[in-house]
């Protein structure tokens, strides 16, 4: 069995990142230059259809995966930064039987919980502890006919996020409106996105 694949270099302006695959076509790590910054990446499994990734690992941190869930979805994760090498900031989700997360844990020990309506999109996040809306996506028109965000009301409701759609289902514009002016839009009508603060 051949070690790797050889590398993949993807280009943007003045930004090149080169990708490494391994023969099951599991990236091992990649580069970008002129800022460098080399990740390992640590499989658990032999085959493409059960690996799991178990660590990844850069000069300033390094993340461990935990996967205690009988469908093999990450319940944890450990990021460590070389700084503070015993002072991991720990990460913790469940999950609901169908797939979505329920409650995400943050080091901060803020949790916050998903709710999803009958077609399995959610509908609110919630944080656990205080009485605070994320975001509520609940509305009939929140979601667009082929199932991207369309609106949705953020921060208890403080703000509102409208995303619009070209026919390729590619997002055209995201604007976010405070107290109905809006603060901030990004349109792509082109090739090149173009951002307008007001």
């Amino acid at each position: 069995m051949p070690e790797n694949t050889g590398p993949v270099t993807c280009s943007c302006t003045n930004v090149s990142t080169s990708y490494q695959y391994e023969w099951q076509k599991r990236r091992l790590d990649y580069a970008s230059s002129p800022v460098r910054k080399n990740i390992e990446i640590t499989w658990l499994g032999q085959a493409c259809t059960d690996s799991l990734e178990t660590s990844r690992t850069a000069s300033e941190y390094s993340r461990l995966f935990a996967y205690n869930d009988p469908l093999g979805r990450v319940t944890r994760m450990d990021q460590i930064f070389a700084s503070a090498p015993t002072s991991p900031y720990t990460f913790t989700y469940t999950y609901f039987p169908f797939g979505g997360v329920s409650l995400y844990t943050f080091p901060s020990l803020r949790q916050v919980q998903y709710h999803y309506d009958p077609a399995a999109r959610v509908a609110t996040i919630d944080g656990v502890a205080q009485s605070y809306r994320y975001a509520d996506l609940s509305a009939a028109s929140a979601y667009a006919p082929p199932g991207g965000i369309a609106s949705m009301n953020r921060a208890a409701g403080t703000f509102s996020e409208v995303r619009r759609y070209n026919p390729r289902l590619q997002v055209t514009s995201i604007a976010d409106s405070f107290g109905g002016a809006e603060q901030w839009s990004i349109q792509t009508p082109t090739a090149r996105p173009r951002i307008t603060v007001t």
